[in-house]
């Protein structure tokens, strides 16, 4: 499961991307996508409050750039 790309530039500082299981299922793992190496993942784990989220916080390296992360979470139904 994708969310939503979030748009990361080093005058936004750091942004969060997240990514939720639908209802029915559960975290199984999660992990990130960037679409420029000027990106720097910080944080990239399932979320303290919500255990069918998974959360990516990233912060931009240089310059007026900008690219985007995109956070993903693996789920399976429940048994």
């Amino acid at each position: 499961m994708a969310g939503a790309p979030v748009t990361v530039t080093p005058l936004l500082g750091s942004v969060t991307a997240t990514a939720t299981c639908p209802a029915g299922t559960v975290l199984l793992s999660g992990g990130y996508s960037l679409s420029s190496d000027l990106i720097q993942v910080t944080v990239s784990r399932a979320d303290d409050g919500n255990p069918n989220q998974w959360d990516v916080t990233a912060t931009g390296l240089t310059g007026l750039l900008s690219g985007t992360v995109t956070a993903y979470a693996y789920c399976t139904t429940t048994p």
